[in-house]
């Protein structure tokens, strides 16, 4: 039996205007001008598959001269609405993309998801890329988003999830929720709402995200929180899309006495 921790797939795919040659040297370049703390190590090419290795974080890029299928942009559009209302017009005519590919080991998946983000903002930044959506999410954003959140976010020493998890309204229902948060082996967070989402309520429930998968403390049932419009209380939920192992939090405004 093997001892090694368990692992899972993380992916990402930059939607292309034409697909061009991919020009690995200027990849490598444009990587190491950007990330200079990282190590990069060429690996190898097979055909249209480019390896290299990030830290500890192994990857694998392949151009393919085909459109992403449709019923992954058609998954992945409704969460992106806020931030890039135009996106379904801006990726309908892309002709090619790349995917981006890495495992991550139990444990490491925030170093394996930076990893694969720094390899995404060098791709995005030397080809005729729209946009990329994170897979795991799903999450979409336009390139140059993209792009400006990951340097901001890592320059501040913080790790871009608002481009590794989507988060959903569901009006009937009256919940924003986040989606993806399972590729962090973490709990989706839900939080009942009178009315439309505001940004701050985006932010605050990536906030409550990053929590739960990096403080190394388990959240509890019936526990409390301070929201932006007051207190919240905790309840854990288990199971749901014919998942049963996974969970959730689900966050509900305590009413005043």
């Amino acid at each position: 039996m093997s001892n090694e921790a368990p692992s899972s797939k993380l992916g990402a795919a930059i939607y292309l205007r034409n697909g061009g040659p991919l020009h690995l040297a200027a990849f490598v370049s444009d990587f190491e001008k950007r990330w200079p703390e990282e190590s990069l190590i060429r690996e190898g090419e097979d055909r249209n598959c480019a390896y290299f290795a990030v830290g500890d974080a192994q990857l694998a890029i392949e151009l393919r001269y085909e459109r992403i299928p449709q019923d992954v942009t058609a998954a992945v559009l409704p969460g992106s609405m806020r931030h890039w209302p135009t996106a379904e017009t801006e990726l309908a005519p892309h002709l090619a993309h790349l995917k981006i590919a890495t495992t991550a080991r139990r444990g490491r998946e925030l170093s394996a998801a930076s990893a694969l983000t720094k390899t995404v903002v060098a791709l995005l930044s030397i080809t005729d890329s729209i946009g990329v959506c994170w897979l795991n999410g799903p999450a979409l954003h336009s390139a140059r988003e993209f792009i400006a959140i990951a340097s901001e976010m890592f320059g501040a020493g913080v790790p871009p999830l608002m481009l590794w998890v989507g988060v959903h309204w569901k009006p009937q229902e009256r919940l924003i929720h986040t989606k993806g948060m399972a590729q962090f082996d973490a709990p989706e967070i839900f939080i009942n709402l009178q009315s439309e989402p505001s940004p701050e309520w985006v932010e605050y429930i990536l906030e409550v995200a990053y929590y739960s998968m990096s403080s190394g403390k388990e959240i509890l049932d019936g526990e409390t929180m301070d929201g932006p419009k007051g207190v919240l209380k905790i309840s854990k939920i288990r199971g749901g899309d014919n998942h049963p192992e996974r969970t959730g939090l689900i966050l509900v405004p305590v009413r005043p006495n």
